[in-house]
């Protein structure tokens, strides 16, 4: 069994969207094409997508019934149907990660700009609040064995 405490506690981690880390959201069929234009991968590991042509091979369950027939390749059989759509994008969010509301969605104040005289309270313990808040940058967290 594959067992790799960095590798699957921190990805449970950050998947769970503990690490304070963005959280990556890929169009599997879209990051497919880009790193495997002619499907030689996919069709390496899917020996059931050997006959699906290229167009296809990315998103086999756009074939229709007949190409299916064709390329022996039925959906549901051969391979299973998509449990959800590959993911698009958000249709509530630009370019620059604003929600509906048109503003930046950084930090837990959403609905304004900072409180000032909570800001001017809190200066004495600014450093030791970026430090803290370094640990959530990204790549910068580490599991402890005892």
């Amino acid at each position: 069994m594959d067992y790799d405490v960095y590798s699957n506690w921190v990805n449970w981690c950050a998947a769970a969207g503990m690490t304070g880390g963005r959280l990556n959201r890929f169009n599997i069929a879209k990051q497919s094409k880009d790193y495997d234009q002619h499907g030689d991968y996919v069709r390496h590991w899917l020996p059931e997508l050997a006959k699906v042509p290229n167009e296809f091979v990315h998103e086999p369950w756009k074939m229709t019934s007949f190409q299916q027939m064709e390329y022996e390749c039925k959906l549901g059989v051969d391979y299973p149907n998509p449990i959800v759509p590959p993911s698009r994008p958000n249709p509530h969010t630009d370019r620059n990660n604003r929600g509906r509301g048109g503003h930046q969605s950084k930090g837990n104040n959403r609905h304004g700009p900072p409180d000032k005289s909570r800001k001017a309270n809190a200066s004495g313990s600014n450093r030791h609040q970026k430090y803290e808040m370094k640990s959530l940058q990204p790549g910068s967290f580490r599991v402890k064995e005892s």
